[in-house]
């Protein structure tokens, strides 16, 4: 007897805002004829990696990138295998994409007597003997 298997489909989680941001950088490299590395939705520890086939149209299209803003950091140089079945030197980069910070609040309170500002008598009286401004004691 055979049994069906059903896939249940999961909803996906909304983007968060570098996701989007991520989703139309890609877009844009691909514009500019470049191909992009990673899987998306981005995942939140990942650099956004991308390739363009070496030449001036390389530069063209870094210094675009550069020009909204954006920092590429050149990863490597290798070979990009095409489909007409040729292998064509590629430059791969890569940006870092900050994602949404989460604030840190410090509602720690020091207690006692190393968090007071004052100080003890005894210090201050040692201070001033150290500078001098008093003598030693009798």
């Amino acid at each position: 007897m055979m049994q069906l298997r059903l896939l249940r489909v999961f909803e996906m989680a909304p983007l968060t805002s570098r996701q989007t941001v991520a989703q139309a950088l890609k877009d844009e490299i691909h514009r500019l004829g470049g191909y992009v590395l990673n899987p998306m939705p981005l995942p939140p520890s990942e650099k956004l990696r991308f390739q363009f086939l070496a030449g001036p149209a390389c530069n063209d299209s870094v210094e675009k990138l550069r020009a909204l803003g954006w920092e590429p950091v050149l990863r490597n140089s290798g070979l990009r295998f095409c489909l007409s079945g040729t292998a064509e030197p590629c430059n791969t980069y890569e940006i870092q994409i900050e994602g949404e910070r989460q604030p840190v609040y410090d509602d720690r309170v020091i207690r006692g007597e190393i968090a007071t500002k004052e100080r003890s008598s005894y210090e201050v009286e040692q201070v001033k003997r150290y500078l001098g401004l008093t003598g030693p004691k009798k």
